[in-house]
Order: C-alpha cells, then sequence, then structure tokens
C-alpha cells in the first residue's frame, strides 16, 4: 500500500518552492542590476519631479517667500528645490529623524491630474538656525532609492553603482526641462569622507545663493 512516505519523498513542497522562487528572483535581479539606477531615475522623476516641476513649484515658492514676508524677517530661503541622493541607497522617511537641526515648519501643495485622475502633491518647508541665522527650505530625500537595500544579492559597492547611474540619469531629465529644471539641485551626501549634517549642507547652499 502507497504510504504517506511517497508523499515526502520531494521534501517540503513550499519550501522547495520558495527556495525556487528566491532563485528566480535573484536572477532577474542579478539580470536588470545594470539598468536599475536608471528605471529608478525614469520613474521619480516623471511619476513626481516633473509633475510637481511644471506645476509651478518654483512660482509656489517664490509666493511662499513672499507670503510669509521672509526676506524682511530676516530669514534666508533659496528659491530650489534641494535633492538628497545618498551615497548607499539609504533614505529616511522624514530629514528630521537624522538630523534633529530640521524641523518642519509648512507646507506647499497642490493638486495635480496623474493618469487621468487628480492626485495631491506636498513638499514640505523645513526650517533651521546656523549661527543665530534662521533658515527655510524645500528638500527631500530620492525615497526610491530605499528599494535598493531590500533587494537581495546587491553588494554594496553595486548599491554605489546603482546610486551613481541614478544620479546621472536623473540629472539629465532634470537638464532636459531648460530653464525650469535650474532651480532643482541634485545634493550628494553620506560621503564616509566628508560627515556633515542635512542642515550644514543646505547652510552652504543657501547662502551662496545671498
Amino acid at each position: 500500500m502507497e504510504g504517506a512516505g511517497e508523499v515526502n519523498v520531494g521534501g517540503d513542497i513550499h519550501g522547495d518552492n520558495v527556495q525556487v522562487g528566491n532563485r528566480n528572483v535573484q536572477i532577474i535581479i542579478q539580470g536588470v542590476k545594470n539598468h536599475i539606477g536608471d528605471v529608478h531615475a525614469a520613474n521619480y522623476f516623471y511619476a513626481h519631479l516633473e509633475i510637481i516641476i511644471t506645476h509651478g513649484l518654483l512660482n509656489k515658492i517664490e509666493n511662499y517667500i513672499e507670503d510669509k514676508h521672509l526676506q524682511e524677517r530676516g530669514i534666508r530661503m533659496a528659491k530650489k528645490l534641494y535633492i538628497f541622493v545618498p551615497k548607499y541607497g539609504k533614505c529616511p522617511r522624514l530629514i528630521s529623524t537624522v538630523d534633529p537641526n530640521m524641523k518642519k515648519k509648512d507646507c506647499i501643495e497642490f493638486e495635480a491630474d496623474y493618469a487621468g485622475a487628480p492626485r495631491p502633491y506636498k513638499n514640505t518647508v523645513w526650517e533651521f538656525e546656523k549661527n543665530d541665522q534662521s533658515y527655510q527650505v524645500v528638500a527631500e530625500y530620492g525615497t526610491i532609492l530605499n528599494a535598493l537595500t531590500r533587494m537581495p544579492t546587491l553588494e554594496i559597492e553595486e548599491i554605489e553603482k546603482i546610486t551613481r547611474k541614478f544620479r546621472s540619469a536623473l540629472q539629465i531629465f532634470i537638464n532636459n526641462l531648460g530653464e525650469a529644471g535650474q532651480f532643482v539641485e541634485l545634493v550628494d551626501i553620506n560621503n564616509p569622507s566628508e560627515m556633515r549634517s542635512e542642515s550644514d549642507i543646505l547652510k552652504e547652499k543657501i547662502d551662496d545663493n545671498f
């Protein structure tokens, strides 16, 4: 009589399927890893960055500076959007979690059509102080890069290479916007030889505009 022992000859079918699935995932990632940076850049640009730029983020920043009387109050704010690109792909959910000097001050928000439906977009205005000088800034991390830290088989050197490709491709997309892209600046961070905080880097960037 055929018993249960024969059913188990092949081992744990669910475990085998998981192992096969994991191998397939690894094969796919290894096959496309040379293009991940470009794909992430395109996704981040066309699903987010291009939309907020073409819907007048610069004008909204200018209006914010005027409406809040920042110049009269001696508060420095550049008419730019700064995007942090971490060397190893790891992005915080909020800038304030890695730099306590950064305080959420306000939000610039609007609605834009995306895939045929209205969708809200928000850009956080951050505030910080350095040497008794107050600053406000619109800045964010390229958080799409967080996916790299969750992909199996990718070594730290590969993640760094993908991040460089992401930055290069994203800069090309930004440059292609012409004049509108001039107020977007990519900011490298997490360079071991230059361990500065986000607020230190942004202070230097903003001061260059004054």
